[in-house]
Formats: C-alpha cells, sequence, structure tokens
C-alpha cells in the first residue's frame, strides 16, 4: 500500500504519518523540504532556481518511494503544486512542465489523506538554525488547505481520497477514522 498525506502547514500530516505507520507497519517517509528551504526559496531563489528546486524535491521523494516499495509518504506533488502555485511560477519553467509531471506522479499512490485546515491548534515550534519557521498565518494555511483538495480532486480518482472531517481533531481519533476508511467496504484495493 502507498499512502501520501497531504496538507496545509501545521495541520498534523507528520504526526498523523508517523502512527499510521506504524499501525500498517510500512516504512514513514518523512517530508524533504528543509534543503529546499535551507537554499533560500522562494525568498532569495530566482523563478528558474526555485522551480529547479521543487522539480529536485519531487525526484528525490520519488526515488525514496520507489525504493521503498510500500510506504507512508509525508507530503506529495499535490503539496509542491501548491507551492509552485503560491509563489506563481508558471506551468512551464526551467525546461520542466510541472503540471505533467504533478499529474504523472499523483498515479503511484493508493490513497491520499488530506488533513483538515483548523482541525488542531497552531503551535509555533522553535525553529533551530537548519529548520525553517513553520507559516503560522491562518489565512495563508486556509487558502493552502482549498489549493490542495483542489488540486486532490483534479488530479486523484475521488474513491482514493480520504478527506479527514475537521471535527476529527485528536491523533488517536485522526488514525481511527484512516484505518476505517481504509478498510470500509467499496474502497480500491
Amino acid at each position: 500500500m502507498r499512502i501520501a498525506i497531504s496538507g496545509a502547514v501545521c495541520t498534523g500530516k507528520t504526526t498523523l504519518g508517523k502512527a499510521l505507520a506504524t499501525r500498517l507497519d510500512l516504512p514513514f517517509i518523512a517530508e524533504n523540504l528543509s534543503a529546499m528551504f535551507e537554499s533560500g526559496w522562494p525568498k532569495r531563489l530566482a523563478p528558474e532556481e526555485a522551480a529547479k528546486a521543487l522539480v529536485a524535491c519531487m525526484e528525490e521523494k520519488a526515488a525514496l518511494e520507489s525504493s521503498a516499495g510500500q510506504f507512508v509518504v509525508d507530503r506529495c506533488p499535490l503539496d509542491l503544486m501548491n507551492f509552485w502555485q503560491f509563489h506563481g511560477l508558471p506551468r512551464r519553467s526551467a525546461g520542466y512542465d510541472f503540471y505533467d509531471l504533478c499529474e504523472r506522479t499523483m498515479g503511484r499512490y493508493d490513497f491520499v489523506v488530506l488533513t483538515p485546515w483548523d482541525g488542531v491548534p497552531l503551535v509555533q515550534k522553535s525553529a533551530g538554525p537548519r529548520e525553517p519557521r513553520r507559516q503560522m498565518n491562518p489565512w495563508i494555511q486556509f487558502i493552502g488547505s482549498v489549493r490542495i483538495a483542489g488540486l486532490a480532486h483534479h488530479f486523484v480518482d475521488p474513491a482514493r481520497i480520504i478527506a479527514i472531517p475537521r471535527h476529527v481533531e485528536s491523533p488517536a481519533e485522526r488514525l481511527a477514522f484512516v484505518v476505517a476508511a481504509l478498510d470500509a467496504p467499496g474502497r480500491p484495493a
């Protein structure tokens, strides 16, 4: 089984992904955006360099997923497309058609789990010297959440989307909701 966890910043993706991977006895693949943000993306990078950083991030994640076979992954091309669009990069940049890349790569997931916006309290974690400060603007998070949900419905068969409702807040409730959804009759295998 190949499961992607997607959603806006600070919505509990990592917590859910680790718990789900443990529950299903699958490898957990962490998000790989730190190197991209350390490079100054997007503020100090020209659009062409930002595009190359996003594509490199996608390719690195694809290699990790390929070597794992089955997995639970924190973030997927939907999240990268969200960043791409949020920062106004054109569809084609640096020799890549990012739309086509996302469309092709989203087909590798059996399920995409969407975490809800404002389902958990926003808590600013202290950023270390190698960690980016997390986006704590609820409006920006709402925009990201709406964009990611729209992208999911554009790129993913609706039967393969598991959208966690806002009222399902605690990590244990979220895990139980996703496990039940995976086991639901009529879900694709």
